[in-house]
């Protein structure tokens, strides 16, 4: 169990409509039901949510520089590295989207594809994470699955919170509230067989790099991290998340 008595919960709503977005909505409602939750088990929060309409996040150019270098170019040009220390260093992380042509938006996806080095190095392992969309009526919980899935590949412990539409809430909040503070205090209890296929897929390759790297030449930043967060070691993702807590 998490010794820390204050939960920083920081929360970014993919909508460029704003703080009044239905998206920004559901991260308030559900932000408050989290609040009541941890009060009841003794636990301080703060809440910050940050909307698309905050930030100047630029598209990937696939350069490849995050996964070679561990460094983003477009980092000096644009807000990301805010969203990045953000989400970095939240205690609970809410993420969620508004539905647009049956998918996540836009500048969600463009989060995603900026952070996706993450998904390599495994950056956000064991942070406790909610996702969510909202919708007029379709297409939403199968786009709130999605965001489950990638953010589970960066090594979050992921709750789906379900989806919004003009008919309510799918999920029950206060429910969902209670289970993410469950896995915040036993977060490798939250671990999929999907994460863990990845998580071993990803180690086998580390060490194989390693295995076969000659000396002298340079060491991709991904693998570098890697072993030198010492995952290389664990063959279950959930022993890495146990020692981290």
């Amino acid at each position: 169990m998490d010794n820390k008595r204050n939960i920083r919960i920081f929360s970014f709503a993919a909508s460029c409509a704003g703080e009044r977005s239905h998206t920004a909505e559901f991260s308030d409602i559900l932000a408050e039901a989290l609040r009541k939750k941890a009060k009841e088990e003794g636990f301080d929060t703060d809440y910050e949510c940050m909307t698309g309409a905050d930030l100047n996040v630029s598209y990937c150019r696939s350069c490849s520089s995050c996964f070679v270098k561990g460094i983003c170019p477009l980092d000096d040009r644009d807000d990301m590295p805010i969203l990045k220390e953000k989400m970095l260093s939240a205690d609970i992380l809410l993420f969620g989207t508004p539905v647009y042509a049956w998918q996540m938006s836009g500048i969600a996806k463009s989060v995603f594809d900026r952070i996706s080095y993450w998904m390599h190095r495994y950056d956000l392992l064991g942070k406790t994470c909610a996702v969510y969309s909202t919708a007029s009526a379709s297409h939403g919980p199968e786009v709130a699955e999605e965001l489950a899935q990638l953010m589970g590949f960066t090594g979050a412990v992921v709750i789906n919170a379900g989806t919004k539409t003009f008919y309510g809430i799918e999920k029950d909040v206060d429910e969902t509230a209670g289970r993410i503070m469950e896995l915040y205090k036993d977060r490798a209890s939250g671990v999929t067989p999907l994460q863990q296929e990845a998580f071993i897929a990803r180690i086998m390759l580390v060490r194989k790099y390693f295995k076969n790297l000659k000396e002298g030449e340079p060491v991709v930043n991904e693998m570098r991290v890697l072993h030198e967060r010492g995952l290389d070691r664990y063959d279950q993702i959930k022993e890495a998340i146990a020692d981290l807590t």
